[in-house]
């Protein structure tokens, strides 16, 4: 008797497992204030593949506790806060956790003021090219205060720089790196900038570009938009003599084609000047002269040929849908992030801008000039 009391409710807790699934529960946290988050609704999203969906919402209680009930055991979930109009979802994770697992999402009041911000280390590795500068800028960011900080100068509608880096005026080829998002950078004037909110912590970032050098002797200029901590250039020369009045010289490895510089405690706004002399140019080719007469000759047709072209790729992109957050046109062959709303479809670059408007979808309808598609 005892054995089949047994069996039938370790059959009932298997069922019982299987058809309601399982839960967790979890805190929302201010560590600016050092206290719970109460009353404040939390997002359950289940994943397939990159893409999210909120299938439910809970509001914390007095001591800034939620919980989740009936989550399937194969599925992959994630928690999503919005505090002060900055998101934190950085929390995912597939299968039940420990029985005594609480999951904490922690949250900062928002700040418009950079001031915590600074860069605590700077490599800038620098490789010597025939008559072109290969730069890439490794820094790690620091926001030293208790606040995340969104931006003050507005790029878009409810989206601000958060971080900006000064680019030489001719610098090419300019590309973001490890860190950042593509659909959150972008160049403005002679900067390039970042959308990102910065949470308190560090963060490791990498950007890349280019300068043409015409001639033998070129100096090379940085100005730190933040204040530095510690600065270290590396360079990687092939012909050119390197020095710097401001930079100190490092001990190197018995490779003499590499030179490193370092400073301590710059200061925003200071000019590194790196000056290169007898700096490696491309050898004379003189069929590019022939090449370029024979352009001339032929450029009037071409400009004439491609003017109807232009205009007709300029009909085209005015038709194409635009992404309600950030304007950008959305092509038809790329139409990956879609949302409907008040029986409207809307289209998304990207997944940022998508969640972007699925947390407040009537910032951007009532606004926006996008195309749309009525199902």
């Amino acid at each position: 008797m005892r054995k089949f009391i047994l069996l039938t409710v370790i059959t009932f807790l298997l069922w019982h497992g299987v058809a309601f699934g399982y839960e967790v529960q979890g805190k929302v946290y201010n560590e600016t204030t050092d206290s719970p988050v109460v009353h404040h609704p939390v997002a359950l999203q289940q994943f397939k593949g990159q893409q999210g969906k909120v299938i439910a919402v809970d509001s914390t209680n007095q001591d800034g506790l939620f919980r989740f009930e009936e989550l399937e055991t194969t599925g992959r979930y994630g928690l999503s806060v919005m505090y002060q109009t900055v998101k934190y979802d950085d929390i995912q994770w597939e299968g039940p956790p420990a029985a005594d697992d609480l999951m904490q999402v922690t949250v900062w009041d928002t700040t418009q003021t950079d001031t915590a911000v600074k860069i605590s280390m700077q490599h800038a590795v620098l490789t010597e090219g025939e008559g072109r500068l290969f730069v890439r800028q490794i820094m790690r960011v620091e926001n030293s205060g208790n606040k995340t900080f969104k931006g003050t100068v507005p790029v878009a509608e409810n989206t601000y720089k958060t971080l900006e880096f000064m680019l030489p005026k001719n610098a090419t080829n300019i590309r973001p790196g490890k860190g950042f998002m593509q659909c959150c950078v972008g160049t403005m004037g002679k900067t390039f900038y970042d959308t990102m909110e910065l949470f308190p912590g560090s963060r490791d970032v990498v950007l890349y570009y280019e300068l043409p050098v015409n001639s033998k002797q070129f100096v090379f200029r940085e100005r730190p938009t933040y204040p530095v901590d510690s600065y270290v250039a590396l360079i990687k020369r092939q012909k050119a003599k390197v020095s710097s009045d401001m930079l100190s010289v490092l001990e190197t490895a018995a490779d003499e084609s590499m030179v490193q510089l370092a400073a301590n405690k710059v200061k925003e706004g200071t000019v590194i000047p790196i000056r290169f002399e007898n700096f490696l140019q491309p050898p004379r080719d003189y069929g590019r002269y022939f090449l370029g007469l024979f352009a001339v000759l032929i450029i009037g047709g071409i400009i004439v040929a491609r003017k109807g072209k232009h205009t007709q790729e300029e009909k085209e992109e005015q038709a194409m849908p635009r992404d309600p957050v950030c304007r950008m046109p959305v092509p038809e062959d790329d139409m990956t992030y879609t949302t409907v709303y008040q029986g409207v479809t809307y289209y998304f670059c990207c997944e940022h801008c998508q969640e972007a408007f699925r947390e407040t979808p009537e910032e951007y309808v009532g606004s926006s000039d996008s195309e749309k598609d009525t199902q």
